[in-house]
């Protein structure tokens, strides 16, 4: 690094550029390498993935079932870093399009559960039970589940909370220059971590919708159901 700042004082820019070169080419080499590495790791993972699930699938012979399940459970965490019990992971390979299936489960799990009985799968269903409000306001008809709307009220408060303390931050800087004083301090700390449980409620509001689409679409509702979305006005 010295030599470096000795080339660039000498204001020769060929001298600049080679000098560049010589420093960035090893580090391209190697993220190179890593890139290289972890490409490998990754199909080794999915190798692994694939043939703990076709020995599941198949009930590959000298093998325990218990053996089959808590292998194929464990490479599936090995490789999507996320755990998931065999008959989930039956349920969505089985679905048409299992990648997406796969996707989408993971991302909204915290939502959803698989229905077992008797040691059967059964349907996918929320955790919990979610109750359903309705409202028409003239000729608007509005239906909404409670953990969508409690999401929303709360990313509503949190923003607003966390606006109000930055704004009075921002007054306190300009009326105090001590940025160091607990006040200050007390303000951003708490301004800074209401916006961020914000952006946290907005995005569990986002998940909660997109398990809302996938149980639609996993398990088709009625028809009653599927003619109440969210916001659907009512004609004549």
């Amino acid at each position: 690094m010295g030599n470096f700042i000795e080339v660039v004082g000498t204001h020769n820019p060929w001298l600049i550029i080679v000098a560049l070169i010589v420093i960035i080419v090893p580090i391209l080499k190697n993220w190179a390498d890593m890139r290289t590495g972890s490409h490998t790791v990754k199909k080794d993972r999915q190798a692994a993935l694939f043939a703990a699930m076709n020995n599941y699938l198949i009930s590959a012979p000298g093998y325990a079932p218990e053996f089959l399940n808590y292998q194929l459970e464990q490479t599936f965490d090995f490789y999507y870093k996320k755990r998931l019990v065999h008959h989930e992971i039956r349920k969505l390979v089985s679905a048409t399009d299992p990648s997406d299936s796969i996707r989408e489960y993971l991302q909204t799990k915290p939502f959803l559960k698989l229905e077992i009985k008797n040691g059967v799968p059964g349907k996918f269903r929320f955790r919990e039970k979610q109750k359903r409000y309705r409202l028409k306001i003239l000729r608007w008809k509005l239906t909404f589940y409670k953990t969508r709307w409690r999401l929303l009220v709360f990313y509503f408060f949190s923003a607003l909370f966390g606006s109000l303390l930055l704004i009075a931050l921002t007054s306190f800087a300009d009326h105090n220059k001590d940025f160091l004083s607990w006040a200050f301090v007390l303000l951003f700390v708490l301004g800074s971590c209401s916006v961020l449980a914000a952006f946290v409620f907005l995005l569990l509001e986002e998940r909660f919708g997109s398990a809302r689409q996938f149980l639609i679409r996993k398990s088709p509702p009625s028809l009653k159901t599927l003619s109440l979305p969210m916001f659907d006005r009512v004609t004549g």
